[in-house]
């Protein structure tokens, strides 16, 4: 019989809580080269065990200014997550996910994951910032086109970002 118990074998891999945010509405912010915007999106989630894994899936709309990459990381309680991110390497912005931008005024669909582990049993909140790889300081946008003209041959679209508690 189907229990709806997700394990196989034990408690460990079951899926102890979900949360998610998705938002609706545009993030704007105009930002230099090799820094980070403000969170563009976040989520909180409060782990019932320090060894627990929490999986961070994020699917987000995101542009640039200018035909330039762009990117986006992830970050947990203000803080770059380093284990979601590629290998420090020069000056190079260090990233969980990049799109290219081959002309101004288009937006992408990007998604990734991380398995971080909680560390803690207080609430954690898991944010995504966004970057771009203009020399100059450029505009990074959330759910929304650079140009954003009312018509309908230009969207406006939702971004996520989900954590779920699995057990260690």
């Amino acid at each position: 019989p189907d229990t709806g118990d997700l394990t196989l074998g034990g408690p460990y891999g079951k899926i102890l809580q979900v949360v998610s945010t998705t938002r609706t509405d545009t993030f704007s912010e105009d930002i230099a080269t090799e820094t980070f915007s403000a969170d563009a999106i976040s989520v909180s989630i409060t782990p019932s065990n320090a060894s627990n894994k929490i999986l961070l899936f994020a699917s987000l709309s995101f542009a640039i200014e200018t035909a330039n990459d762009g990117g986006w990381s992830f970050f947990k309680a203000g803080s770059l997550l380093t284990g979601g991110v590629a290998d420090a390497d020069g000056n190079r912005v260090r990233a969980t996910s990049v799109i290219p931008q081959s002309s101004t005024g288009q937006y992408q669909t990007v998604s990734g994951h991380h398995l971080d582990t909680a560390g803690g049993t207080s609430a954690i909140t898991y944010s995504i910032r966004l970057h771009q790889g203009s020399t100059a300081t450029r505009y990074v946008y959330l759910n929304r086109s650079h140009t954003d003209s009312n018509n309908a041959y230009d969207f406006r679209a939702v971004s996520s970002l989900t954590a779920m508690e699995v057990a260690a």
